[in-house]
């Protein structure tokens, strides 16, 4: 070509997120996108004169919730409600159409597995993995696409997992009420940006997460409309830095919220006299606006 091609191209993907191209485009040019997170694979795209083709390479697409454990021998599924979903246990083996609230499989032998559970289309699938056997050291990532038929309610789905380590990007934008969701997970120490759009109640969601330092920016600058206690003991006994309070704070103070109670204190939380400009000024502003805030001086 005399010019340079000039493409937009949109790929649909398992889960619904398109991924947009748009720029000057060379004859025969190889572009590889990696670690596309719904497809867990690498999106090639090629150019032969005016025609572009997209393909997909190794595709392994996550599943709608995925447990990864660490060396197990059995494991329990527990849900809340009204339940019908399928599960892949790891092991070559897989069970249909569930519609108990708990679900037990036993390992030929001792391992590391990765667990895959898909509810049935237009059904809820409501986790509560808190109270199972060995529940604080049977798990180590969770991951997955989530998505609406999480629900509205993941009250204690994680509760004292304490040798879980990896939370991944789990589409969570349906939930409102997260509460002790992450309590007593020790083994956190950093946390990805979830989609707390409709979250209205975070009260002790990542209470006594005593490794937990790195929380991410904005987060939370548009969510459901938080009640009183929204973040009452929500970072209470964590290990939080300066940057992830003012991370915390600022996109809580860009959210425009009243009188609601925040805690981050306790544990090795950054102390008030480390923060940055940035989260005094956000923390001046919140209390300003009615806000409650506990904090390590």
């Amino acid at each position: 070509m005399a010019g340079r091609l000039r493409s937009s191209i949109n790929i649909g993907l398992n889960n619904g997120l398109r991924q947009s191209i748009s720029g000057g485009v060379a004859p025969g040019l190889v572009i590889i996108f990696k670690n596309l997170k719904t497809q867990g694979g690498d999106q090639l795209i090629t150019q032969s004169g005016n025609t572009l083709t997209a393909g997909v390479l190794g595709v392994i697409s996550l599943a709608f919730l995925e447990y990864t454990t660490a060396s197990i021998s059995s494991f329990r599924i527990k849900t809340q409600g009204t339940v019908n979903y399928d599960v892949d246990w790891g092991d070559g083996s897989s069970d249909t159409s569930i519609t108990t609230s708990a679900k037990d499989h036993t390992y030929s032998s001792a391992g590391v597995y990765v667990i895959k559970i898909t509810p049935a289309e237009g059904s809820t699938f409501r986790p509560e993995q808190y109270g199972v056997p060995d529940f604080a050291t049977n798990l180590t990532k969770v991951d997955g696409l989530g998505g609406s038929q999480l629900g509205t309610n993941l009250t204690k789905w994680l509760r004292e997992h304490a040798s879980l380590t990896s939370f991944g990007t789990v589409n969570v934008s349906s939930v409102e009420n997260f509460q002790a969701t992450w309590r007593g997970c020790t083994g956190l120490t950093s946390f990805p940006a979830l989609n707390y759009s409709a979250a209205t109640n975070l009260n002790s969601a990542w209470l006594g997460c005593t490794s937990l330092a790195s929380y991410p920016a904005n987060v939370f600058d548009t969510t459901g409309t938080l009640v009183s206690t929204a973040f009452s003991l929500a970072w209470n006994n964590c290990a939080l830095t300066a940057q992830s309070i003012e991370n915390i704070l600022t996109s809580l103070d860009t959210n425009g919220s009243s009188n609601v109670t925040l805690d981050v204190s306790g544990g090795t939380n950054a102390a008030k006299s480390t923060w940055s400009s940035a989260a005094n000024t956000a923390y001046n502003n919140l209390v300003t606006k009615g806000w409650t805030i506990s904090f390590n001086s």
